[in-house]
């Protein structure tokens, strides 16, 4: 029994260790590096660089505004999500399904394609001033605080709606009766019970909201100004314009602190989650709208028809605006199929989509390999949860924070810029992809491996034959996933491109050359590329369903 238990501490510490060891090489050395050069000087103990910061007003107000709009911008997504959130966890919606993909839409959508459908919807020329010219007026919402904010609820609705929309569909509807039969109202049921019960999930909501919030950085640097900086901007241009170091590695420094100082609180908000969803276990069932009052009835709708049309607004932009200049884009397909060398990429045309491609497919490969051995080797592991938060953490670090720690960790290592981008996405995807397969993990069948091993089968025959066949369909979309993310990634690539350029760099230039039409066709070729992988991702699924049936 002893040997048994000897193999098994000895094959979970093979599985972990060579993906920790990455973590710690690409993460937390770079992060601790940070901290380290922010708070020594010549090997003393220092804060001189904070003085200059603190007591540097526009500095001061950088810090301030990232903060402010942070929570601006959780507001307003509480205020749109929360009501979306209950509605259709609540009540039996028509385009149920079209409705929850399309408001998913934004959570897999590239910040650069999302800035220039903002930029052709919302801009001075855009479809929304175009027809509000019709009535004689125009409004302005590029470069303006409001368009950071409406491209930051754009992007957080939907996480809004999953963690909260799920918290209500799990409400134990039993609670709800008691309430009923104890002579409250439903509205006072509605306050006494249920809102007490969404309210761990909208903590948790808030703060990964804020979190993401507080580190955007391409929508700032996009649809910002230069008085709308944010620490995220400050950092890359001190570090790659003015070629200032200190003042980034100290912007960094705080920055780090004041996300885990959030992030401590989104752990232990989702541990308390976890324990309320635990407790639920007879959901609560869905009303019929038709059993709604005529003025809600009426209220739901025209909120549901003018949220969709915002979230399909940016991105229906870019197609009208690619039909409306068609002779203009077909110019620019053609060259691009005959792959010229254009002077605003500095390369031929195709370049940047190659580059992605092949960044995107390895880093995600590693991504998917790594959350595999991870998740096979932690399931019996007593530090289970503290190996989880290790593996979660870079989502509460920022990509800018982190890849500036590159700059300084490997000065002295000859390393090249390209591997150390394969290695940044490969941190930057790994907490979702390992989210995804170790759920699946940790439901498989313990009987189905048990059975394999009286039988006789080792650990790779087990799962090879066993485990890999039965998770399949969440490795496929982990894969995809960690794809998308890679293939549309921005922050990464501006702090290490070095003349390596991506797709989203390359409509970065073209949208700073005010080159739209070209940003359009290469934005449209990023989404397009990213919806054939999950619309062929579906179809393995099936084809693996259809095996297994």
């Amino acid at each position: 029994m002893s040997d048994l238990l000897k193999n098994r501490v000895t094959t979970s510490l093979v599985l972990t260790i060579i993906p920790l060891l990455f973590l710690i090489f690409f993460f937390y050395i770079p992060i601790i590096t940070i901290i380290n050069k922010a708070l020594f000087y010549n090997q003393h103990f220092t804060l001189q660089i904070f003085k200059e910061i603190f007591t540097d007003t526009w500095q001061v107000s950088v810090i301030l505004f990232t903060i402010q709009q942070s929570i601006i911008s959780l507001f307003f997504t509480l205020m749109i999500g929360l009501p979306l959130a209950y509605i259709l966890a609540r009540y039996k919606v028509k385009f149920y399904q079209s409705i929850k993909s399309l408001i998913s839409v934004p959570f897999v959508l590239p910040t650069i394609t999302v800035s220039l459908g903002f930029i052709l919807f919302f801009g001075n020329q855009g479809y929304i001033n175009r027809f509000l010219e019709i009535f004689g007026f125009k409004i302005k919402v590029l470069y303006t605080l409001k368009a950071i904010i409406l491209a930051h609820v754009f992007f957080n609705i939907p996480i809004v709606v999953r963690i909260v929309g799920d918290t209500i569909e799990n409400l134990n509807e039993n609670l709800l009766y008691s309430a009923r039969s104890l002579g409250a109202s439903k509205t006072q049921a509605f306050f006494k019970v249920t809102v007490p019960a969404m309210i761990p999930s909208i903590l948790n909501a808030s703060i990964l909201v804020f979190i993401y919030c507080f580190m955007s950085f391409g929508i700032i640097l996009i649809l910002g100004h230069v008085k709308f900086t944010t620490i995220e901007v400050n950092i890359y241009m001190y570090v790659r314009q003015l070629m200032n170091l200190q003042k980034g590695i100290a912007l960094s420094f705080i920055q780090i602190i004041i996300s885990l100082f959030f992030l401590s609180f989104y752990i232990i908000s989702n541990r308390k989650m976890n324990v309320i969803n635990m407790l639920s276990f007879s959901k609560e069932k869905q009303v019929k709208l038709t059993n709604v009052k005529l003025r809600y009835l009426i209220i739901i709708y025209t909120y549901l028809v003018i949220l969709c049309l915002f979230i399909a607004g940016p991105i229906l932009s870019l197609l009208f605006f690619l039909i409306e200049n068609f002779d203009k884009f077909h110019v620019f397909f053609m060259q691009m199929l005959k792959n010229e060398y254009n002077y605003i990429l500095g390369s031929n045309i195709l370049t940047p989509l190659i580059n992605s491609l092949v960044l995107g497919l390895i880093s995600a490969f590693m991504s998917v390999f790594f959350s595999l051995l991870l998740s096979m080797g932690i399931q019996q592991n007593r530090i289970k949860g503290f190996i989880e938060v290790l593996v979660y953490l870079p989502l509460g670090i920022s990509t800018i924070a982190f890849t500036m720690g590159y700059s300084l960790f490997f000065s002295n290592i000859e390393i090249s810029r390209r591997i150390l981008l394969i290695c940044a996405h490969i941190v930057i995807t790994l907490p979702f992809s390992f989210s995804i397969i170790n759920q699946a993990v940790s439901s498989i069948n313990k009987n189905y491996l048990i059975a394999g091993k009286v039988l006789g089968a080792n650990e790779i025959y087990l799962f090879f034959k066993v485990k890999l066949p039965l998770i399949l369909k969440p490795v496929i979309t982990a894969y995809i996933f960690s794809f998308a993310i890679s293939f549309g990634e921005i922050s990464a690539a501006t702090m290490l491109q070095d003349g390596f350029l991506t797709l989203p760099l390359a409509i970065f230039r073209f949208i700073g050359a005010r080159y739209f039409y070209q940003a359009t066709v290469m934005s449209m070729l990023l989404v397009g590329i990213a919806s054939i992988a999950f619309l062929f991702s579906d179809k393995v699924k099936e084809s693996i369903q259809s095996r297994i049936g």
